[in-house]
């Protein structure tokens, strides 16, 4: 039997625009249940799109960095699934933080730094510029993600994979999975809540 997810309710969320609603996900890349809910989201995207909503997926392992890190930090989570040498990429982002302490500017100073360094046919800046433009479409902007900070921090958000539901009259709606619910049933609960939340936009 599937527990009743813990959903708290809470008032207006001043930080995105009352023309569309949102699905908000907490995740962190260290958290194994995260990863395997990425195997259910589809779900939920479909959902939001279908209603002209938004779904901002929000690593908090990236959003808690400070904004030297993000940039490479992003381009990462933002290729590793669109570019065969995403785990080079990550290597070569590490060397460049760590290592030789660069700070870049842009997404396309990193994708010119990267072409240039390795000059690896696999990493040409075409090649970088089609997986970063192609896995960019995952996530909102960063500054949507940063914003993200500030819910987990005002509703004291724990625990990940956790989902903020967000409607047009600004109501926040925290569901928290529910202990020993597997995270397939505790999606499915998400696009119920979701569900009920616009029907009450109506």
């Amino acid at each position: 039997m599937i527990k009743q997810a813990i959903i708290f309710l809470f008032g207006l969320a001043p930080l995105f625009t009352s023309a569309e609603s949102y699905i908000i996900e907490i995740a962190d890349f260290k958290c194994k249940y995260c990863l395997e809910a990425e195997k259910h989201t589809n779900i939920l995207k479909e959902e939001a799109e279908w209603n002209n909503d938004k779904f901002i997926f929000a690593p908090i392992d990236i959003a808690m960095k400070q904004e030297s890190d993000l940039l490479d930090e992003s381009f990462y989570f933002a290729t590793r699934h669109t570019h065969p040498k995403a785990e080079l990429i990550k290597e070569i982002l590490f060397d460049m933080n760590q290592k030789l302490s660069l700070t870049m500017n842009s997404y396309e100073e990193i994708i010119d730094w990267i072409a240039i360094y390795t000059r690896n046919p696999d990493l040409s800046k075409e090649s970088l510029t089609a997986a970063f433009q192609e896995g960019s479409k995952n996530f909102e902007n960063i500054a949507a993600i940063k914003k993200t900070i500030n819910l987990v921090k005002k509703h004291n958000i724990k625990t990940t994979p956790s989902f903020i539901l967000v409607s047009k009259k600004g109501v926040e709606r925290v569901i928290i999975r529910p202990p020993e619910t597997s995270i397939g049933d505790y999606i499915n609960i998400t696009l119920k809540a979701y569900k009920r939340m616009k029907e009450s936009e109506n």
